[in-house]
């Protein structure tokens, strides 16, 4: 069971195409602080763009939030991470569609986060289906996931479809990493052999806190305040 104390949702962002689960589209306006009380009302529910992190350089913190979806349902330009969050899909598509700049360090981070999968998706034929990480958009697509907890419902390859992205495959300035995930599909036998694609080591991991990921020019620590 997810930790529904408390869902935090900070940005130094603007967000578009954010669907809670009621269906009801909003925006999140730069520097908003949103503590979402715990009925959760800050899960995002959409089977295709449910989160378009928009900008390049921009910043954005998640918290125990829900977010579930099918297609490309968390994507875009913008630097974003994920703490403890559930990341449910349902069968047959993607996760993400990043579009990283390539002198930008960071896309999105996923760290301890529970991938799960669902059944009942609102596009017939998915039920069953396996999926993937994500698909690159365009630019340099760079996403981590960190000490995350996997269904076995992710295709072993993890990524593989380049998406009318041919350099996807073959340029290491794509960064597709993973390090001490756990679950059947953590598994990194089988994935994609991509130039960009790989497990980093624990010194690695020392770049990807939330101080590292989002401090930009002026040291935003978000996870201070969501204590």
């Amino acid at each position: 069971m997810r930790n529904r104390r408390r869902t935090i949702i900070i940005c130094l962002c603007l967000l578009f195409f954010i669907h809670f689960a009621n269906y009801i589209a909003g925006t999140v306006q730069p520097k908003a602080d949103i503590t979402v009380a715990i009925d959760g009302s800050g899960d995002f529910i959409k089977i295709q763009d449910a989160i378009y992190l928009m900008s390049a350089g921009e910043r954005c913190y998640f918290e125990n939030c829900l977010v579930v979806g099918r297609t490309d349902y968390i994507y875009g330009a913008c630097i974003a991470y994920f703490q403890s969050c559930e990341i449910r899909s349902w069968g047959k598509g993607w996760i993400t569609a990043p579009s990283t700049p390539a002198d930008q360090p960071y896309g999105f981070v996923f760290k301890e986060c529970k991938l799960t999968y669902s059944g009942n998706s609102p596009r017939p034929g998915d039920d069953g289906l396996p999926l993937r990480f994500g698909r690159p958009w365009h630019e340099f697509p760079k996403v981590a996931w960190l000490y995350c907890e996997m269904t076995g419902m992710i295709l072993p390859e993890g990524w593989g479809d380049t998406w009318r992205m041919d350099y996807a495959a073959t340029s290491a300035c794509l960064h597709l990493y993973e390090y001490k995930n756990t679950g059947p599909g953590a598994e990194m036998s089988g994935r994609a052999k991509w130039a960009g694609l790989r497990s980093i080591t624990e010194e690695e991991t020392l770049e990807y806190t939330v101080g590292r990921v989002l401090g930009g020019s002026d040291g935003w620590n978000p996870a201070i305040n969501s204590l």
